[in-house]
């Protein structure tokens, strides 16, 4: 056991080597070119871009793996690179915030994931400057005008409810609060409010609102049972069940599964008939990410439906746990990303043989890519590497420490504040 996580601390340590060489300078800054993607007649067509400051896709999601791979592993590099990110960060978001109308809110997409980077990195490193950025990060925050708010987990307050609830707890601050409370109120006043459940509409193109955890119902239901276990606030607790009512009642019984609602066929006007709807496996859309919703709002109110529907939800991700069916090992819609709520579960239901099924992912990437010197799949499904978070190398190397050790290293597909 011991030999094992060291070759999971050592598999964290290669891809951070090859982040840092990667790495472009400019003075005490650094950034990376990363390779996104954009349809091109039903087909991924990559390019390449200098990486913005998001926790998703940019410098603060890389800089906060490098931070944690410090805790068990540290070099001169290594630590020059974390350093070169997090002054990336405080300089492209401290110009950004002289115009608040450019800000983005969420935890995955905007401010309050780099607020989140910069106070553990205050906290880890000791350094009271990291700290003093946290700070204004979250003033800046507070100020935000509504037309930056968004709404789903990805860009708005559904994942920054639980980011800011943690931020609140370390630094607490009643212009915090309130403005949490404010998100609250502007998630309730644009919830779709029909029967059977609350919902919201956060794509154009749909079916109907999306169930899932990055866009759909079961973050928002996550995030009010986080406000509820917050403020002690009744209400809350009812809006996290209505809108796991509106989710479970397109439950689709055949694939157990929640349906993946996104109207792909819209671009290219095809109207495809369908017996039932399409489902996906993976975080941000389908059983996975319900299934770590799910368990977190088990965990906080002990709702007998909430622990049937993750019982399902892991079912269902377990026996979809394989590259064939997903393709890449990110964090977003990859192997890792679903395996994420095995090492949840393990901790939830004291079940370690669900821990030993993740670490079994994580060997079975270690022989076949890593051990082979060959670029671990990446949630772009091209061919290009890209170092960021969620699609990309840091993402999957931050997976090799929650294997290592998930009570030192924390989920941040489900914010537990």
């Amino acid at each position: 056991m011991v030999h094992q996580k060291e070759l999971y601390k050592q598999a964290a340590a290669t891809i951070a080597t090859s982040i840092c060489r990667d790495a472009i300078w400019k003075g005490t800054r650094c950034n990376w070119i990363g390779t996104s993607s954009e349809d091109w007649y039903g087909m991924p067509r990559g390019y390449a871009k200098a990486l913005g400051t998001s926790f998703y896709d940019g410098t603060s999601g890389i800089a906060f793996f490098l931070l944690q791979l410090r805790r068990v592993h540290s070099n001169p590099l290594l630590d020059k690179t974390l350093r070169g990110a997090l002054e990336q960060v405080i300089s492209v978001e401290g110009d950004r915030q002289k115009n608040a109308s450019d800000a983005i809110l969420g935890f995955h997409a905007g401010l309050a994931g780099c607020a989140y980077v910069l106070h553990l990195a205050g906290e880890l490193l000791g350094e009271e400057r990291y700290q003093k950025a946290a700070t204004q990060f979250i003033d800046c925050i507070c100020n935000l005008p509504e037309e930056t708010w968004g709404l789903d987990v990805i860009d708005g307050p559904a994942g920054a409810i639980p980011v800011l609830q943690f931020l609140y707890k370390k630094q607490p601050g009643e212009a915090l609060r309130q403005f949490i409370l404010r998100l609250a109120a502007y998630l309730i006043r644009k919830a779709d409010k029909q029967t059977p459940g609350w919902s919201w509409e956060t794509v154009p193109d749909r079916y109907h609102n999306l169930t899932g955890y990055g866009h759909g119902a079961a973050g928002f239901a996550t995030a009010f049972a986080e406000l509820y276990a917050f403020t002690g606030d009744e209400q809350y607790l009812q809006i996290a069940r209505s809108v796991v009512g509106y989710e479970d009642s397109h439950f689709v019984s055949g694939q157990q599964n929640w349906p993946d609602y996104r109207r792909f066929d819209q671009e290219y006007g095809v109207e495809k008939a369908v017996a039932e709807p399409a489902c996906s496996i993976a975080w941000c859309h389908g059983a996975p990410g319900i299934g770590l919703s799910r368990l977190r709002i088990f965990e906080l109110t002990k709702d007998p439906q909430a622990r049937q529907d993750a019982e399902i939800a892991l079912q269902t991700t377990r026996k979809n746990l394989h590259l064939d069916v997903l393709g890449n090992y990110s964090l977003c819609h990859g192997l890792f990303g679903n395996a994420e709520l095995l090492l949840y579960a393990a901790d939830v239901f004291n079940r370690p043989q669900l821990r030993s099924e993740a670490e079994q992912v994580a060997d079975a990437c270690i022989q076949e890519f890593l051990d082979k010197k060959v670029p671990v799949p990446n949630g772009l499904q091209l061919p290009a590497e890209t170092p960021d978070f969620m699609l990309g190398s840091s993402g999957i190397g931050y997976f090799f420490l929650r294997v290592l050790d998930p009570g030192m290293f924390p989920s941040v597909l489900v914010f537990r504040s």
